[in-house]
C-alpha cells in the first residue's frame, strides 16, 4: 500500500507538470513574433535559449532576418504567420516601434509635429486581434515591452509608457505575461539596439521565458 501510495503521488506530481515539464530528448518550442528590434535580439536568444528550448522566428518570409513588422503588418500577414507556427510551448510577441515613432516629421534637424503614427486606441484594437490569433496557439505568452523612442522620432512625451500599458492590459487580458523591458546600452539616438543592447534584451528575454515556465514572477517579468 506505502508503494501504491508513493506511486500514485509520483503519478499526480507529472500529471500536474506534463505541460510544463521539459524532457531532455525534446527540446520546449518558442515562437517570436517581433518587428526589427527582434531581428537584431532573436539570434542571441535562441542560442541563450538551447538547449532546453528551441527558438524560432514566426516571420515566414525567406529572409536573412525575419521581420514581422508594425501590428498591421503582423494581421494582414497572421494567416501565414499561424500556419507556420501551428501549436508551439511559448510565444514571445512585441510589435511598438513603428505605431509610436513618428520619424517622417523630423525634417531640418526639428519635429515638424509631434504625435504617434496610430492612435492608442487603434494599437489596442489591433493588439487584442493578434492576442486573440496567438493564445491558442501557445501554452505560455509572454508580452516584451517596447524600448526607447528617441527625440528625432517626434512621438509625445509619455507615448511609450502610454502605449506599452495598452499592450500590457492586452496582453494580461488574454493571459499572457508581460516583460517588462528597459533600453539599457541603447544608444540614446538610435531606435534599434546595439549589439551589447541586444544581448541585454536577450538575456532579460531569456530568464523571462525560463522563470514563467516555471509559474516564477521576478522583477520584470509578471503574471
Amino acid at each position: 500500500m506505502k508503494i501504491l501510495g508513493i506511486m500514485l503521488a509520483m503519478a499526480a506530481i507529472v500529471g500536474g507538470a506534463d505541460s510544463r515539464a521539459w524532457d531532455a530528448g525534446k527540446p520546449l518550442s518558442v515562437k517570436v513574433y517581433g518587428d526589427s528590434i527582434s531581428t537584431i535580439y532573436f539570434p542571441i536568444l535562441r542560442k541563450d535559449l538551447a538547449p532546453e528550448f528551441e527558438a524560432s522566428h514566426a516571420c515566414w518570409q525567406k529572409a536573412k532576418k525575419c521581420n514581422n513588422g508594425q501590428t498591421q503588418a503582423i494581421l494582414e500577414h497572421l494567416p501565414g504567420y499561424l500556419r507556420d507556427t501551428g501549436q508551439v510551448d511559448v510565444i514571445t510577441f512585441n510589435s511598438g516601434v513603428h505605431e509610436i515613432a513618428n520619424g517622417r516629421a523630423f525634417v531640418n534637424g526639428a519635429c515638424t509635429s509631434i504625435g504617434t503614427k496610430v492612435s492608442p486606441d487603434d494599437y489596442r484594437v489591433r493588439l487584442n486581434k493578434i492576442f486573440d490569433a496567438l493564445k491558442p496557439r501557445t501554452k505560455l505568452g509572454i508580452w516584451v515591452d517596447t524600448t526607447q523612442i528617441p527625440p528625432q522620432y517626434c512621438a509625445p512625451p509619455g507615448a511609450l509608457a502610454q502605449f506599452n500599458s495598452v499592450a500590457e492590459q492586452a496582453a494580461r487580458d488574454h493571459g499572457f505575461w508581460v516583460l517588462h523591458t528597459d533600453s539599457k546600452w541603447f544608444d540614446p539616438d538610435h531606435i534599434h539596439p546595439s549589439l551589447h543592447a541586444a544581448d541585454h534584451l536577450a538575456h532579460l528575454i531569456e530568464g523571462c521565458i525560463r522563470s514563467a515556465w516555471k509559474g516564477e514572477e521576478t522583477a520584470v517579468c509578471t503574471r
